[in-house]
């Protein structure tokens, strides 16, 4: 029975050996093998061009970090009102999610975790429940969106 394994094996080997050339590794999942050459190039080439542009990439992210964080307090504050208004109507997170239909665990996480980022849609169904109108000014930034 062995042998006829071991039969089965190199037979399968031969197979994958001329469809897809020398293997390093095996899995069940995935073969890896080794990269032609201009395989290798086109790799490198990526490389290079992803090396050129990540400072202005991180220059990018650390400007929409920082208007994010310019902004974040106008979301802490409502939220913290949000959350006043609905302890000073003794009403608890499952009140809220009977009323919205929003998780206790996510409304609990809205009102205790300082880095969520909740919706406008999540904040207005919020507001409503609780009988409360959830209204801030919005003003244009002078950065560039996606449309522009």
């Amino acid at each position: 029975m062995r042998l006829m394994q071991d039969q089965m094996e190199s037979a399968s080997d031969a197979f994958l050996f001329a469809t897809c050339g020398p293997m390093i590794h095996q899995s069940p999942q995935h073969v890896i093998r080794e990269l032609t050459v201009a395989e290798q190039v086109a790799l490198d080439a990526a490389r290079v061009a992803a090396d050129a542009e990540k400072d202005e990439i991180r220059e990018q992210a650390r400007a929409a970090k920082s208007a994010w964080l310019e902004t974040r307090h106008v979301v802490d504050s409502l939220v913290a009102h949000l959350k006043l208004q609905r302890e000073r109507q003794r009403l608890s997170l499952a009140d809220i999610e009977d009323r919205t239909g929003i998780r206790r665990s996510v409304l609990s996480r809205l009102e205790n975790d300082t880095t969520s980022n909740p919706t406008m849609l999540t904040l207005q169904r919020y507001a409503v429940s609780i009988s409360t109108v959830a209204e801030r000014t919005l003003a244009p930034t002078g950065r560039r969106t996606r449309d522009t």
